[in-house]
This record gives C-alpha cells, sequence and structure tokens, in this order.
C-alpha cells in the first residue's frame, strides 16, 4: 500500500477521470484496492476501501465508477449507492 501511495504521490499532473487530480488518485487508489479485495477477500481490505470512497464522497466526487473499480453492492457505502438509485 505504501508503494501505490508512494506512487500517487509523485507522478503525473494529468487528470484522465476529472479535472480534479486528487479524483484521478484516489480512484487509483480504490482500484488498486478492488483488485486486491477481489484477491484476498479480506474485510479490512473493503473497509479501506470504503474509507477511501467515502472521502472522495466527501470532497465533491458524484461520478460512477468504472465496474472495475467497484466491490459488490453489499460491499460499496450506501453513500455511494444512494447517489445512483432512483
Amino acid at each position: 500500500m505504501q508503494d501505490l501511495i508512494e506512487r500517487v504521490r509523485k507522478d503525473d499532473k494529468t487528470s484522465i477521470f476529472s479535472d480534479i487530480l486528487v479524483y484521478d488518485k484516489l480512484i487509483d487508489v480504490l482500484a488498486y484496492l478492488s483488485g486486491l479485495w477481489r484477491e484476498t477477500k479480506e474485510d479490512k481490505v473493503a473497509e479501506q476501501y470504503q474509507t477511501v470512497l467515502r472521502a472522495l464522497i466527501i470532497i465533491g466526487f458524484d461520478e460512477p465508477l468504472d465496474a472495475e473499480v467497484e466491490l459488490p453492492d453489499q460491499l460499496m457505502p450506501a453513500e455511494y449507492l444512494d447517489m445512483f438509485s432512483e
């Protein structure tokens, strides 16, 4: 995890997902955590994922994530699911 954080801190100045670079970096962390969860199915990883996603929402993120970045619905924070339920 520390390696990922260091990579996020040091590189690029361009933003692919949005015009706010911090969103992209935190989404990179979500992608890493979702992949790690798929390998391990550890609750601790899901909790870290939920914490990062909640932080994104708090700072104003309100876009749907790509399916490969999401966890199963039962592990996604209610705050995220509520944004896209009709």
